[in-house]
């Protein structure tokens, strides 16, 4: 019967995550992603093809 080898993380592991999250924490978010969420994105709105306005009286 084999026993599965346990994976220990290395030394320094956390220390090295938790330096590199802090990194990405403090970095500002991509612009594409700011204009999406914020709304400023040009929508396209179907328009008819006749633009007939006459209205029955």
């Amino acid at each position: 019967m084999e026993q599965k080898k346990i994976n220990y993380p290395k030394k320094g592991a956390a220390r090295k995550w938790s330096k590199r999250l802090k990194e990405l924490g403090n970095q500002p978010p991509p612009e594409d992603l700011m204009r999406k969420i914020n709304g400023e994105e040009n929508k396209k709105v179907a328009v008819p093809k006749d633009k007939n306005t006459d209205l029955d009286v």
